[in-house]
């Protein structure tokens, strides 16, 4: 994947579940995944979605991230020829911790993530800081920024990028809420391996066999890895052809403008001096135009009607 595609400024690693029931020395479970039971898989993906490292991990007979420091090693190795680049990376509390994001920071690896209050070297006065609901306790040390903000619950996150400044962000409903930066660029950019599964999930290309595939994982090991292919694929089209992703709320608001020009567009011809709505398409049908025809019926219903509308205003003129 290197020699193709040199991935953008924002890294994610997270771990993925691929299905496997059967029989498996290092088969994993993780408790919070859709797949609970399978093979595991860690992933560093850029900002677009794009997978550009996996490694399937063999449990804790791993040559290359088993046995002890298995979070470090899981890390350093994913990164691969990404170091000393100035990329940023996201994590979530399973790989943060104070010694890790001292010792990227050393390779110009910027990470931010959250972090889990039992790690080590974490100092006792802001884990027993109590806080209300908007606040935050912020503490420095050697070129890392440590914040527990409350806002539903307590988050506590780690940076060796982003300090305690507060920005203003959105939510889905358009509500306006101030918010330590470097948990909105953590909720922002996190998203990227889930958002690869996810793509994942609604395509499923595995279907039960008679024959065992080369390698343990049957027949998930011959069709994740082609979905994995497509997803990328599709994901870097958006780069290439400069097209922008739509959220669900300019999905939704695109979907409302369509209706409301179908609207304005029925009622147009409805109230047109010379013509009837429920006549026009007799109209159109009695051409002998055959190539109106078939563009008619290809058409979406939007598209129909301007078309329709051009058509009256051609025949019968205003």
């Amino acid at each position: 994947m290197h020699e193709i595609y040199y991935p953008k400024k924002n890294l994610v690693i997270d771990e993925s579940m691929m299905l496997w029931k059967g029989r498996l020395k290092f088969r994993q479970y993780v408790k919070g995944k859709r797949h609970k039971h399978g093979l595991k898989i860690y992933m560093l993906a850029d900002q677009l979605g794009i997978a550009c490292r996996i490694h399937l991990y063999g449990g804790s007979a791993d040559n290359l991230v088993g046995g002890t420091n298995h979070v470090k090693k899981v890390v350093l190795h994913l990164l691969g020829n990404y170091k000393n680049m100035g990329h940023s990376l996201f994590i979530d509390n399973f790989y943060t911790s104070v010694a890790l994001s001292g010792q990227l920071q050393a390779i110009e690896v910027y990470s931010t993530g959250t972090l889990n209050t039992r790690r080590k070297d974490i100092p006792e006065e802001i884990k027993t800081t109590k806080l209300k609901t908007g606040e935050a306790a912020i503490m420095h040390k050697n070129g890392l920024c440590i914040i527990v903000w409350k806002d539903k619950r307590e988050i506590m996150a780690l940076s060796n990028k982003y300090n305690a400044e507060y920005i203003e962000t959105r939510n889905r409903r358009g509500q306006v809420k101030c918010k330590p930066n470097m948990i909105a660029q953590y909720t922002k950019h996190m998203k990227s391996v889930d958002h690869h599964d996810q793509m994942m999930a609604y395509y499923s290309c595995e279907h039960k066999s008679l024959i065992w595939a080369s390698g343990p994982s049957g027949i998930h090991k011959v069709n994740t890895p082609r979905k994995r292919r497509v997803i990328n694929r599709f994901a870097a089209s958006f780069e290439i052809n400069n097209k922008k992703k739509t959220t669900t709320i300019e999905h939704r608001k695109a979907k409302e403008s369509e209706k409301r020009a179908k609207r304005v567009l029925v009622k147009k011809i409805k109230d047109h001096p010379l013509t009837m709505i429920n006549k026009i398409p007799m109209m159109i049908l009695n051409f002998s135009d055959i190539e109106n025809r078939r563009n008619m019926k290809c058409l979406p219903q939007v598209e129909l009607l301007v078309y329709l509308e051009q058509l009256v205003l051609i025949v019968i003129p205003t």
